[in-house]
């Protein structure tokens, strides 16, 4: 039998790659502002609350998270997504805000800082969440099944290497001096901004099919019967379940920065090995635990990540 012909999706190849660079630049932002030690970190440095420094890791997955049911609601109908993905970027301007705000020097008056911190890290991911689903919706439709992997373990390689770099960088720069109190975590907030850049023309550069017949999307009145009826069944139930009692090691993680300074006496540019150790052990989870998957499947991979 002849070879069959793959059939592939008009610009593919241009948003094969806007996808990838989105992906890889928006990994490497989010490297140096690492949310479970650099944030924690800076929180530090503004107040000696424990509940205000376990809120800060935390304070990202909120955020990003609780309004993506709103959002998924009122605009899961709508026939164009990209619109609405790229109204969530202005978000991504408070990085810059934030280094602009230190260097300013408003790092001397921590309540008003902190205050500003917490405001611009809700905004933050509460447009990174609006961007996450319209940003599905759109690869759903634009990259087939069978290259959706190539393309998620390509961009996962590039930013793996590209994320032990920025953990070199980030300790370079935490160990520096500095006259000014803070200006380490106003730069590295300025490179974070600054790596959102190429993420957000990649994401301009996305083509997104016109809608069809067949894609279009239930009414609100149906999709809350479908969530409805998803509450009903038990192994949705438990799943969820499971996923908020493992999340709960979360509230430990900002901890460990202050550990290691306090406790161990470890220097600042240890946080930029943290990103690194955290991107090596990224790595090392995606090949192991795929192959996991393919050979026991996801609720294998659940259970293992879950008990590590």
């Amino acid at each position: 039998m002849p070879a069959r012909i793959e059939t592939l999706p008009p610009h593919y190849r241009r948003n094969f790659a806007a996808f990838v660079v989105d992906y890889v630049f928006f990994g490497i932002a989010l490297g140096f502002m690492n949310l479970s030690s650099i944030v924690p970190a800076f929180v530090r440095q503004l107040t000696a609350s424990a509940p205000v420094i376990g809120l800060s890791s935390t304070l990202f997955a909120g955020g990003f998270q609780l309004p993506q049911s709103l959002f998924a609601h009122l605009l899961g109908d709508k026939p164009r997504k990209r619109p609405y993905m790229l109204l969530g970027t202005p978000g991504r301007l408070v990085l810059w805000v934030f280094a602009a705000a230190l260097w300013a020097g408003l790092g001397r008056r921590p309540a008003a800082m902190l205050t500003l911190f917490i405001a611009g890290m809700v905004l933050f991911a509460a447009s990174d969440g609006l961007i996450t689903i319209m940003w599905f919706d759109i690869m759903a439709r634009t990259i087939p099944p069978q290259r959706r992997g190539r393309m998620i373990g390509l961009a996962q390689i590039i930013s793996g290497i590209a994320g032990i770099g920025v953990g070199t960088l980030v300790g370079l720069i935490l160990s520096a001096p500095y006259r000014q109190p803070l200006a380490a975590y106003a730069l590295l907030f300025f490179l974070a901004g600054a790596s959102m850049v190429p993420s957000t023309v990649a994401l301009a550069l996305i083509w997104e099919p016109p809608p069809q017949a067949e894609d279009e999307v239930s009414p609100k009145g149906a999709r809350g019967g479908m969530l409805r009826a998803a509450l009903r069944d038990p192994a949705f139930v438990w799943l969820v379940v499971c996923r908020l009692l493992v999340s709960g090691v979360d509230m430990a993680t900002p901890f460990y920065v202050g550990h290691a300074q306090d406790w161990l006496h470890l220097p600042a540019r240890l946080i930029g090995g943290f990103v690194i150790a955290q991107t090596l052990g990224s790595i090392v989870s995606s090949v192991v635990l795929g192959a996991v998957s393919e050979r026991h499947g996801a609720r294998t991979v659940i259970r293992i990540t879950s008990a590590v």
